[in-house]
């Protein structure tokens, strides 16, 4: 037994000088919570990416998006243009023209 108490007395000054850390358990789960809910989303939807990848799917994104509004806006105005330029009787004959242009190039 005055073995176990020396034993002790001299781990004390030991343990005393000893700073201990936490153990890194979860850190990932740690950065995760310092996310916002949008890049929480962003990567469980699209994956872990780089700022630079990031601004590649944006452009590219917002690129799609304009060729698609533009088509959608040329598209719903072209009958009335066609019938204010030519008449009615050409919107059949520009619907089969824009057919063959398109399937053209």
């Amino acid at each position: 037994m005055k073995a176990e108490k020396e034993k002790g007395k001299e781990k004390e000054p030991f343990l005393a000088e000893t700073r201990w850390n936490k153990m890194a358990v979860g850190d990932s789960n740690q950065a995760a919570d310092k996310d916002s809910i949008f890049e929480r989303t962003f990567t469980r939807l699209y994956g872990k990416m780089s700022l630079d990848e990031k601004l590649r799917l944006f452009w590219l994104s917002a690129t799609l998006f304009f060729i698609i509004g533009g088509y959608w806006l040329l598209r719903s105005i072209k009958d009335p243009i066609i019938a204010t330029i030519t008449g009615v009787e050409a919107i059949p004959k520009a619907k089969m023209m824009s057919v063959v242009v398109v399937t053209g190039t």
